[in-house]
């Protein structure tokens, strides 16, 4: 696996816009190739403006010392969809579907700190509606 490293966070709307227009044109397939890149962000800090409203929006209480158990996703979600509205990315953007999500907590995330923030993909696994 090949490691790019970033200095900043991608914009999504580009992201978004790029993964559109190319999701017509992507078979998905349980054999297909898939990127071998591990997506890293360095030293990202939490904006705290951005960070309480996330805590509003969602219902979490305002001013805590830790992050919420979500917001980790949000720091990566960027990278996620670098790698998921690139060329090499099999499947289509548009019709991807949450089937699950695992969030495992082995300490708290101070909203204080720095952290690096990496993305991957794993592999695909045929599934009886489809690739995941």
């Amino acid at each position: 696996m090949t490691a790019v490293t970033l200095t900043s966070s991608p914009a999504l709307a580009p992201l978004l816009a790029r993964g559109a227009l190319r999701s017509p044109f992507k078979r998905p397939a349980p054999d297909a190739d898939f990127p071998r890149t591990r997506l890293v962000l360095p030293g990202v800090r939490v904006d705290l403006a951005k960070l309480a409203a996330y805590e509003r929006v969602c219902g979490f209480p305002t001013g805590e010392p830790d992050l919420p158990l979500t917001y980790p996703h949000v720091l990566g979600f960027p990278l996620a969809m670098r790698l998921m509205s690139g060329r090499d990315f099999p499947l289509p953007l548009l019709g991807l579907v949450h089937t699950s999500i695992e969030i495992v907590r082995g300490a708290a995330l101070a909203a204080d700190r720095a952290y690096d923030v990496e993305v991957w993909v794993e592999g695909l696994a045929a599934r009886p509606r489809g690739v995941e």
